[in-house]
């Protein structure tokens, strides 16, 4: 069963960009499950995630921020996995 995942960025290029690889690397996520909301962050991070995440990994641009919740909808919505985890832009994994 596959899991998919969703991160809603406002501002927050840097965190979300290691977020996503961070979920790579400890292969938590395929590319193609992994969903990147951008909720309209007015510095322009959505276009910038758009173009640097890497190849598969999907990037939607909210054309309004309706707030965290909505963020998700928009994500789980563009999923087609049985589970999803929701998770914020500054959460990475790591080994002990």
């Amino acid at each position: 069963m596959s899991l998919g995942v969703v991160i809603v960025n406002y501002n927050t290029e840097a965190l979300t960009q290691q977020c996503v690889r961070s979920l790579l690397d400890h292969r938590i996520a395929e590319a193609a499950d992994i969903c990147v909301v951008d909720n309209l962050s007015p510095d322009g991070s959505g276009e910038r995630l758009r173009q640097n995440l890497p190849a598969g990994v999907k990037v939607l641009l909210s054309p309004r921020n309706g707030g965290f919740g909505a963020g998700v909808n928009l994500g789980v919505a563009a999923l087609s996995t049985a589970l999803v985890l929701v998770l914020n832009p500054d959460t990475y994994f790591q080994h002990n």
